[in-house]
This record gives structure tokens, C-alpha cells and sequence, in this order.
């Protein structure tokens, strides 16, 4: 290539920039349906809840000022405390800063907050550890593709997609 031609990658932007910055602007639009999406959840999953045995509870936190989340919680998972975030929780969380439909978390979520910090040390890498071993079959994990949080011993030893 000389100095005088384009890479094909500029070219490409610049026969398309038009359509390019167009869709790019659909980002804030996207964000706002995807929570939008997500919230609308809340109510199947209360219908739900209310059929199955031990009746659990419907953890929401739809707020954006942390990663807003649905979680079914056992009732003696719940506290008063932090909040009244539970310790545990099973259920979707995603992304406050910038939600789409590609960057949600669903799995087990682990309080570690305030006082739940000395349980979340304790239970994380057991939850990790237990996924790992049931989800991999002959060495491969089939439920993690490559766009996946592998269970690292973290708070969230979920599933992402």
C-alpha cells in the first residue's frame, strides 16, 4: 500500500460513515429498551414465585445506581441489613452503566457487602468450584462459550451472555 492509498478498513468507514454513525447513535436508544426488557421480567417472575413451594421472595433492585437485579431469595436468605440486599441470591443482574441484551449476568449472586463480606470469602469458591465440576464435561465446559464469566471464585460465578 502506498502512502497515497487507504487500508481497507478506512475506506471501508468512509463509503459508510453515513450508515455508521447512524446506527451508532442508537446506543443510548438500545440502552434504555434493554433495562426497560429486563424490568418487565419482574412480574412473570412474582407469578411465579408465588406457585412454588416455600413461596421464595422476589428480590428487585431496578435503581441504576448499582447493577440493577431480579433474584429469587429464599426467605432466610433475605436481611435487614445492607440495604436489605440478601445474602444470596439466584436470579439476572446486568450492567447500570451501560445495558444491552449482550451484557446481562444470570446465575448466583453472592452478597459481599457490610456484614455478608466473611460468608461471600467463605461460599464463593465453593459455588465455583461446584459449577466447574458440574458443568464441564470430559474437560470442556459446554455452558461457557467464549463470551462467558468462568467461575473464578468471584461474587459472580454465573453465566453471562
Amino acid at each position: 500500500m502506498s502512502e497515497r492509498t487507504l487500508s481497507d478498513r478506512a475506506a471501508f468507514y468512509l463509503n459508510h460513515r453515513q450508515r455508521i454513525e447512524e446506527w451508532a447513535a442508537l446506543k443510548p436508544e438500545v440502552e434504555k429498551e434493554a433495562h426497560r426488557f429486563y424490568c418487565t421480567l419482574v412480574e412473570p417472575l412474582e407469578d411465579a414465585c408465588s406457585g412454588l413451594p416455600d413461596s421464595p421472595l422476589l428480590f428487585t433492585y431496578l435503581a441504576q445506581t448499582e447493577p440493577p437485579k431480579i433474584f429469587l431469595v429464599d426467605r432466610s436468605w433475605s436481611g435487614a441489613k445492607d440495604g436489605d440486599h440478601p445474602k444470596l441470591g439466584i436470579g439476572l443482574e446486568w450492567s447500570q452503566h451501560s445495558p444491552t441484551f449482550t451484557n446481562a449476568y444470570m446465575g448466583i449472586w453472592v452478597n459481599r457487602y457490610g456484614p455478608h463480606l466473611a460468608l461471600a470469602e467463605r461460599i464463593c469458591p465453593l459455588i465455583a468450584d461446584d459449577a466447574r465440576k458440574t458443568l464441564s464435561v470430559g474437560g470442556k465446559s459446554p455452558v461457557w462459550p467464549q463470551y462467558t464469566v468462568r467461575p473464578t471464585g468471584s461474587w459472580w460465578p454465573v453465566h453471562r451472555f
